[in-house]
């Protein structure tokens, strides 16, 4: 399944298959067990080496990896919803994403302690994007 929007002047398309995938695997497991999936998918992370896409992308450092599992950690125990997605970026980053309604929330942890905040949402007339650390 994929879900399209329009938001400023972009078009986003989105593959939802990732996180129906996430959630079909959670069927019938508590959310401690779901917790432990999602840092286990981070983990698998910090095995891309660079050209992990080849076309030249850049591999996470194990430190930002670290940082990132932190950040989720912190997320957790603050009651935040499980990401829908965590993906490396083709820059080295780590991005965590949750989709509700036609809309984004992303995080991207860009350096050790420091992520920056986007959302994106097809109701609004402008997204909000934020630094914040950790």
């Amino acid at each position: 399944m994929k879900e399209e929007f329009s938001y400023g002047s972009g078009n986003y398309e989105t593959s939802l298959t990732a996180r129906e995938d996430l959630l079909n695997g959670f069927r019938g497991v508590d959310s401690k067990d779901r917790w432990a999936e999602v840092d286990r998918q981070l983990l698998r992370l910090r095995n891309l080496g660079d050209d992990w896409d080849g076309d030249g992308a850049v591999g996470p450092d194990p430190l930002l990896i670290d940082s990132a599992r932190a950040l989720l950690a912190s997320l957790r125990r603050s009651g935040t919803p499980i990401p829908s997605r965590i993906v490396a970026t083709v820059n080295g980053t780590v991005s965590f994403e949750w989709y509700s309604g036609g809309a984004m929330t992303q995080l991207e942890v860009i350096d050790i302690g420091m992520a920056e905040q986007m959302v994106l949402d097809p109701t609004q007339s402008t997204n909000t994007s934020s630094l914040f650390t950790w």
